[in-house]
């Protein structure tokens, strides 16, 4: 896939992601606002923007708010839910080439996708569409508890996805003299089909059609018998929150 370095393996399971993956806090989309003053005559790019979780957070206070994603489906998911709001625009593009015009853009955001992003690409093409004091946001988020998140890694680990994440720090994107960090934690109910079901979402698990799905979807079924308490996994979302401007070139 020239365009982007996510896998296309995310084109059958689009509705999965929307369906159960975990949102972003308040607390941290407040922040960025906070930080950069992103307000009504703004622009925001979300590269790697998904089904438009990350990004509908912005519509009622920016101007414009781009969902750069190379996956049609994803894109179709946020088009459907998100293009109603006449501030928002669903764009095929890429972190390495998102298509949009130079200096056009007050704030880019970056969710969970920047572990696909090459940045020897990607860091000119935010120089590029950033205006002169343009702000980089990078939101990431992980579970606390160390034992089931060991059992997710190893899960996901015997199912890679068919096209490596690249894994580049946050360093690599943002730089660091004018980089601040923040973290939030927030509580978490899942029950089997959303546990199962965001499993079922990343890149490397297998679809339906694939004969190992079954063992996938049992393997994730047994993680959750494991750690559940009258059907429920309490868990412990950690989201972190990286703001700065991009690395110099």
């Amino acid at each position: 896939m020239a365009m982007a370095m996510q896998p296309q393996s995310y084109d059958k399971k689009a509705w999965l992601y929307a369906k159960h993956r975990w949102d972003y806090p308040k607390p941290a989309i407040d922040q960025v606002l906070a930080t950069t003053g992103i307000g009504e005559d703004s622009v925001v790019a979300d590269i790697g923007s998904g089904t438009g979780s990350l990004a509908r957070h912005f519509l009622p206070v920016a101007k414009r708010v781009y969902g750069v994603e190379p996956v049609f489906e994803m894109r179709k998911i946020a088009d459907d839910q998100l293009a109603p709001n006449p501030n928002f625009k669903g764009v095929r593009g890429s972190a390495e080439e998102t298509t949009l015009p130079d200096a056009s853009v007050d704030l880019i955001t970056v969710g969970q996708a920047l572990h696909w992003f090459d940045p020897s690409r990607a860091v000119p093409e935010f120089r590029r569409i950033l205006k002169q004091d343009g702000w980089v946001a990078v939101l990431r988020y992980s579970i606390v508890e160390e034992e089931v998140a060991k059992a997710i890694e190893e899960l996901h680990r015997d199912y890679p996805p068919p096209t490596a994440p690249i894994n580049a720090p946050v360093e690599a994107f943002l730089d660091a003299g004018t980089m601040k960090s923040f973290s939030y934690t927030m509580p978490r109910r899942e029950d089997l089909e959303r546990f199962v079901g965001a499993q079922l979402s990343s890149s490397g698990a297998p679809v339906e059609r694939d004969e190992r799905f079954h063992d996938f979807r049992d393997r994730a079924h047994s993680i959750f018998d494991r750690f559940a308490k009258d059907d429920l996994l309490i868990l412990t979302q950690k989201t972190e929150l990286f703001i700065g401007r991009p690395v110099a070139g």
